[in-house]
């Protein structure tokens, strides 16, 4: 019997760092706890070992599609006679999740901030402003968690036990064709800090040199919102905000942005957040923490030659 299983990312690469702020939502929830890794490699499999007490390595042949990988899950569900089964929100759990609760007749909360129980927890309303509780209506439940709102699960003492469950391909489902962009630098999920850029950067198909060599000597991710991706400055996955990434840096610097209710959303689990602007009304600046007024290609080459000087 397991009580909570916690579905793991992995890639050749190794661990999706997003699925460890999933192990992070459960820990103290008592019970026992095991993860399932979907998609590993030695590398992957190494790192899921060494944050959960016990482990599972999901095998489906063929192509890892929803239409292979839900009814795994939800066999290993039944046999495992599993209470609760979590994830953290990506493209993948959003995909699988929903088709693994319809075959596990299972309840399913989506975006949950808080777990305080196997059944219960708490998700974000009005794009951020309210919280509300819910409650899993069933016995069994599935939960994608916001991860900004958890901190990555920290190594434990030892090593877990792995064992293997083999899934069926998915019949009907000729090819699957997956493309990755690798990109230099850190992500927006776990960047320590983060520059957004918004429309008042100017109508431009590429980052302006000032802001890239910021971005560079801050070791910084870079993305942007609705606005800036529709125009094709970035693809969307790196857009922020309520219906992009909802990201929790230690810094976030908003440059030339408005704070449109959307993107605020997506920015609220920022330790700091830095705003500049040339409009002292903008709406960015009540949330702001810290703002300055002016335009980006005046005040950024300066905090460039200062962070070179240092």
């Amino acid at each position: 019997m397991t009580d909570i299983l916690i579905l793991l990312e992995g890639s050749e690469d190794g661990l999706n760092p997003l699925s460890l702020r999933a192990v992070s939502a459960v820990r103290g929830l008592g019970g026992t706890v095991a993860g399932i890794l979907v998609g590993g490699s030695p590398a992957a499999l190494e790192a899921a070992r060494s944050h959960v007490p016990d482990l599972v390595e999901l095998i489906i042949p063929g192509n890892l599609v929803a239409e292979a990988v839900a009814p795994a899950l939800a066999e290993l569900m039944t046999l495992r006679g599993c209470r609760l089964l979590v994830a953290a929100a990506t493209a993948l759990s959003r995909d699988v999740l929903p088709r693994t609760a319809a075959l596990a007749k299972a309840s399913f909360l989506s975006n949950v901030r808080a777990l305080d129980s196997v059944s219960e927890g708490t998700r974000a309303v009005l794009a951020g402003k309210g919280l509300v509780s819910v409650r899993a209506l069933r016995e069994v439940c599935i939960a994608i968690v916001e991860p900004s709102a958890f901190p990555v699960a920290e190594i434990l003492d030892q090593q877990s036990t792995v064992a293997r469950h083999e899934g069926h391909e998915a019949a009907g489902v000729l090819s699957v064709t997956r493309r990755t962009l690798r990109r230099e630098g850190p992500s927006l999920t776990d960047a320590a800090v983060v520059i957004g850029v918004g429309r008042g950067i100017g109508v431009t198909t590429s980052l302006p040199e000032p802001v890239a060599t910021l971005a560079s000597l801050l070791g910084a991710a870079v993305g942007g919102t609705r606005a800036t991706c529709d125009s094709g400055l970035f693809p969307g996955d790196l857009q922020i905000g309520q219906t992009g990434r909802i990201i929790a840096p230690e810094c976030y610097l908003a440059l030339g942005i408005s704070g449109a209710v959307q993107h605020v959303a997506g920015i609220r689990g920022a330790k700091v957040i830095v705003a500049l602007d040339k409009n002292e009304l903008a709406p960015i600046f009540e949330t702001a923490d810290y703002g300055l007024v002016g335009t980006w290609e005046t005040i950024v080459p300066r905090l460039v030659e200062l962070l070179r000087s240092k």
